[in-house]
């Protein structure tokens, strides 16, 4: 896929960002230079540009965590001297 931005990618190379964004480390591609179609589907580059939120990077899916009960005070079991 020929870019029709500049991309970067961020330290640990997981997601694209635009050339504007400060997290931006190591050059994907420049204007016109070209990216296969499995990286253009990773980083969630769509006709030649980044599209916001696209990436499989940013759809990771992050466990829910279980809420914990909380103790009503009132049920509590007094303890007799």
């Amino acid at each position: 896929m020929q870019l029709k931005e500049r991309l970067y990618l961020i330290e640990d190379r997981s997601k694209a960002v635009k050339e504007s964004d400060r997290r931006g480390r190591h050059l994907l591609g420049k204007k016109g230079g070209t990216i296969t179609e499995e990286e253009a589907e990773f980083y969630g580059v769509v006709d030649g540009y980044l599209k916001d939120g696209a990436s499989v990077a940013d759809q990771v899916v992050t466990p829910l965590k279980k809420k914990r009960k909380s103790r009503d005070k009132s049920k509590a079991k007094t303890v007799k001297s």
